[in-house]
């Protein structure tokens, strides 16, 4: 099963690390002085690393939108 994990936009990436220092599972590093995201399976989509990138250069490939409210039967 292939996990999704946040895109790192090289172009923007500044290598500041900053991603590095908060991602709580250590999926990111810096390789080359560019964030990679080294361990995709270690990743748990969290927002941590997007979060601290001051550039925007991090961002996950999707959002979650919830329904407006509505009636929902139980089962």
């Amino acid at each position: 099963m292939e996990s999704t994990v946040p895109v790192i936009n090289l172009e923007r990436c500044t290598g500041c690390g900053w991603c590095v220092r908060q991602c709580p599972t250590h999926a990111v590093e810096l390789i080359a002085r560019k964030a990679v995201i080294v361990r995709p399976s270690d990743c748990t989509f969290c927002d941590a690393c997007e979060q601290a990138c001051p550039t925007g250069a991090i961002g996950r490939p999707f959002i979650v939108i919830f329904a407006p409210d509505q009636q929902w039967s139980r089962i």
